[in-house]
């Protein structure tokens, strides 16, 4: 699942995905327009928090203003059998 927001330089952002059903392994990406491309800025398939598998991006300052790009995917995609329902939260600070 794919979200899109518009950053300014500098804005720190955190991502969180939160279970909300299922065992869900979540696995998050943080993508920057670059003309027509999109570059990844960071990733994380787990808490840095630990004891959960819900994936989250913490304190990563964004490099320029631009659109960014938030992907959602499931830890080893066909190779893994988790499932479930989600909420996806977005805290920026300017």
């Amino acid at each position: 699942v794919f979200y899109v927001f518009d950053g300014s330089a500098g804005d720190v952002v955190t991502i969180t995905v939160d279970n909300t059903s299922g065992n869900l392994d979540s696995v998050l990406h943080l993508y920057r327009a670059a003309g027509d491309q999109w570059v990844e800025v960071a990733n994380n398939d787990d808490s840095p928090t630990g004891g959960t598998y819900e994936a989250m991006l913490s304190n990563i300052t964004l490099p320029e203003t631009a659109k960014y790009l938030i992907a959602v995917s499931r830890y080893g995609l066909a190779n893994e059998a988790t499932f479930g329902a989600y909420s996806l939260t977005l805290t920026r600070q300017g």
